[in-house]
């Protein structure tokens, strides 16, 4: 199996890659030069070399050994440690495995070891951000990623009517253009915990405090006599209890119509227009073509969309006695290292 391993290329090695560090160290030893100076008739005094760096218990010398040759090097050190295998005893079997897996690694990489060093083989595949401009839009509804409002904004149709004469050169360039963000709605988690207004004063009457374990007595923890449970299955309501079993993250998706949409976004346009206005001081009067052109655009795009409401209104808003009647019955809050789990606990 090991010898499939080794010629099919898989490695486990690779799962766990490691910068070579570039100090240098005292003492003789192979130097990552990257280039051929170690001959294929050298491989055996190489791997009496590996071995040696092995029994004294230097795993990270092994790997600069091997690091430091071609892949023709490579291969040929791979294939003497395979045929060593069955001749070793079990030490330098486990000795013989670690330099077959540490060839698969290198023998695929994709640059040369001296540009490994330089880190000449970094390439920055992020988007350049230079002539570009972010409009962010609030996500209030799953159907604005239909919209494909990236597309829309940078249309030629739509350019041509932003004022970029009266901004800076940026907005002028050919090669600006808009890039769409959205800004999310609030989590469950700010509108069901309610652990910070019950913390204890000194003023306060302990007696004032009610316990209600006896309507749950099938969640009490016998250690404390009262409820303290990560148990979802303790509320009653089902829509809460699904609501909770999603986590503190989760953001509820409520469903807008079209007029809610096209009004979200129309609001989202005036305010860039109005920060573009403030920030080069310009009139907003100016952003007027661009604005309506676009505005048409999304306009027609949105009520051309069949949107069917699901639900109109949040859970908890529908649920929100049920919701009440829990927060009086139990303090609700986050577990420690668990931050996304619900937690009830008896007052």
């Amino acid at each position: 199996s090991i010898e499939r391993e080794f010629m099919e290329g898989s490695c486990i090695y690779k799962l766990f890659p490691k910068r070579l560090s570039t100090r240098t160290k005292r003492g003789s030893k192979v130097r990552n030069t990257g280039d051929n100076r170690v001959q294929n008739d050298d491989i055996s005094r190489i791997f009496e070399s590996i071995i040696y760096q092995f029994m004294a218990g230097k795993l990270r010398d092994i790997r600069t050994i091997v690091c430091s040759l071609n892949n023709k090097q490579l291969i040929t050190l791979g294939n003497f440690a395979f045929d060593k295998l069955s001749q070793s005893c079990m030490y330098t079997k486990t000795c013989c495995q670690i330099v077959i897996d540490l060839c698969n690694h290198y023998k695929s990489r994709s640059v040369t070891f001296n540009d490994y060093r330089l880190d000449n083989y970094r390439i920055n595949d992020k988007p350049d951000n230079k002539f570009s401009d972010f409009i962010p839009l609030r996500f209030i509804s799953k159907e604005i990623e239909v919209l494909d409002m990236n597309s829309l904004l940078n249309d030629i149709d739509c350019m041509q009517y932003f004022p970029s004469k009266h901004l800076s050169k940026k907005y002028s360039n050919p090669e600006f253009k808009f890039n769409v963000c959205y800004s999310y709605e609030r989590s469950i988690k700010g509108n069901v915990i309610n652990y910070k207004e019950n913390i204890l004063h000194d003023d306060t009457n302990l007696s004032q405090v009610k316990c209600y374990c006896n309507l749950y007595s099938d969640y009490i923890d016998p250690a404390v006599g009262h409820v303290i449970t990560g148990d979802v299955n303790v509320v009653s309501n089902k829509k809460l209890r699904k609501l909770f079993k999603k986590g503190y993250s989760f953001i509820e998706p409520v469903y807008r119509n079209k007029h809610a949409i096209f009004k979200s976004i129309m609001n989202d346009i005036n305010i860039y227009v109005k920060k573009l206005s403030h920030k080069f001081s310009v009139s907003e009067k100016f952003f007027d073509g661009w604005k309506a052109v676009v505005l048409d655009k999304v306009k027609s795009k949105v009520f051309d969309l069949d949107i069917c409401p699901k639900r109109k209104q949040a859970i908890l808003d529908s649920e929100k006695n049920d919701l009440l009647t829990l927060k009086e019955h139990f303090i609700i809050s986050s577990v420690d290292k668990a931050s996304n789990n619900v937690s009830f606990t008896c007052k």
